[in-house]
């Protein structure tokens, strides 16, 4: 049995499916998009201290299910901070470290604003649409359910 490629790909995404309660913090929301070769980890809400490990969790999970190819849409939080920063470049670096890519739908002026303010260690990479990402690595559109 083949199952579509567009459900959610982490032990917590098959406990939201099954009916369970979300596992992450009230105003969080994490979910995953499998693509070729590479996955989507989308996150609404605020990405903070509190709620960076949870993200940091999924994400590296995609990263090292999934051949190092990420795509971190932030284009639906609501608020990001120093800690949230510090995510992105520990995302780069990991994915660098197994010889992916991490890329970051961005899309609020401020979190612009905040990540050129910020000392990063890795250069990041930031677009500001998950087609744009896409467009990045041709050949890997997202799969589509069927």
């Amino acid at each position: 049995m083949t199952l579509p490629d567009t459900l959610p790909d982490s032990a917590l995404g098959a406990h939201l499916q099954s009916g369970m309660a979300n596992p992450y913090p009230a105003g969080l929301k994490v979910s995953t998009e499998r693509l070729g070769g590479g996955a989507i980890v989308r996150v609404e809400g605020s990405l903070d201290r509190g709620t960076v490990p949870l993200v940091e969790e999924e994400a590296r999970r995609q990263i090292d299910r999934h051949g190092a190819r990420l795509v971190l849409d932030l284009s639906p939080t609501t608020f990001i901070d120093a800690a949230a920063i510090q995510l992105m470049d520990t995302l780069s670096a990991h994915a660098a470290a197994v010889g992916g890519t991490l890329l970051i739908v961005l899309t609020c002026p401020r979190a612009h604003r905040l990540l050129e303010l910020a000392p990063a260690r890795e250069e990041l990479c930031v677009v500001v649409s998950v087609e744009e990402a896409m467009a990045a690595w041709p050949g890997h559109e997202l799969r589509q359910a069927g």
